[in-house]
């Protein structure tokens, strides 16, 4: 029994070491995909030999990770560095084991070797040709190639097209759209600027046409008719009503809003134009339009504080606030009062 045992376990381990053995990771094929230029070509006599670059002409393959590789011959020129596409293809490496790859390009087997990490050497037509790997080009520069390269098409007479590499045209181009989108930001700023100006001009223009009238309609009223505004103006403020408001807003009591539409009731029959003439000098909010209310019924700063549960520093930046948005100048706390007495 013990030896049954005994047998079963040393199987198992056998099992485990073939199975660790023959899932060993495959190595990393020396990292060919990626940038390799062309050094020299040996041909078969084993005594000529050309080598590159030549007269500013750099041979070049991108081998990319998708098993796709493509070749180019890069020149030098003083407008910039020209791509001329000379074509791509499929590859496939498998390791053999100890330094040997079966390497295959285009369905065709080709003898390769790598003298070291940055030397790769294929065999083709008799022919060696040595690579080694450019480390100095960019991955931008390396997309962009291939882009061209599978993009590639011929002139109407069969050339070979041409391009210039355009890394640097793409960042001057960039710079230039963002030139451009700021000009255009700066243009939309200055139309916008003039056309805020434009309506405050024409808002201003308004306003001293409004205040123009409302001088003459006082000036062009009759004795009579003035004495009959001003006794309508002081039996208002001896009435009952504005009696008991006046020592509700003197108590520091709030008012409901029902009670400031109230408020504007009453004062409509002793001033028939003034809710028109304020509703018409700018956009108020609700605050804004009861302190007016309020001036008008000359109550005092710190009255309008207490009614209005504010600060009487807030009260006085309302006014002149209020005055700064219709004169479209500043102002204080009592020009805005002596203009709403005016109204």
């Amino acid at each position: 029994m013990h030896r049954i045992i005994l047998l079963t376990g040393i199987a198992g381990l056998l099992i485990g070491l073939t199975g660790c053995r023959n899932h060993t990771p495959r190595p990393e094929l020396y990292g060919l995909p990626g940038v390799w230029t062309l050094s020299k070509i040996s041909f078969p006599d084993g005594i000529h030999q050309q080598h590159f670059p030549t007269e500013g002409m750099t041979h070049c393959r991108i081998f990319g990770r998708d098993t796709t590789y493509y070749d180019c011959q890069l020149l030098s020129t003083p407008s910039g560095i020209v791509i001329i596409p000379t074509g791509k293809g499929d590859f496939d490496i498998i390791y053999k084991g100890n330094h040997e790859f079966l390497y295959f390009e285009d369905g065709f087997r080709r003898p390769l070797t790598f003298p070291d990490d940055t030397t790769l050497v294929i065999q083709r037509q008799g022919r060696l040709y040595t690579w080694h790997r450019n480390r100095r080009m960019t991955e931008n520069r390396m997309k962009e190639i291939r882009d061209i390269i599978a993009g590639d098409s011929l002139k109407a007479n069969g050339e070979v097209m041409r391009y210039v590499l355009s890394t640097s045209e793409r960042e001057l181009q960039a710079t230039n759209h963002r030139l451009a989108y700021l000009a255009s930001a700066l243009i939309l700023a200055v139309c916008l600027t003039l056309y805020y100006l434009h309506r405050l001009s024409r808002r201003k223009r308004q306003i001293e046409q409004q205040l123009a009238k409302i001088s003459e309609e006082q000036a062009a009223r009759p004795s009579v008719v003035a004495n009959a505004f001003k006794q309508v103006e002081e039996d208002f403020f001896q009435s009952d009503y504005f009696i008991r408001l006046q020592r509700r807003i003197a108590a520091g009591e709030t008012l409901k809003p029902e009670e400031w539409e109230e408020m504007e009731r009453e004062i409509r029959p002793v001033y028939p134009d003034f809710v028109r003439r304020l509703s018409g000098l700018c956009k108020m909010s609700a605050v804004e339009h009861r302190v007016c209310l309020l001036v008008k019924l000359r109550f005092s700063p710190s009255e309008m504080a207490g009614v209005l549960c504010k600060d009487i520093s807030t009260i006085s930046s309302i006014r002149s606030r209020l005055y700064k948005k219709v004169f479209q100048q500043k102002g204080s706390a009592k020009d805005w009062d002596e203009f709403i007495l005016s109204l």
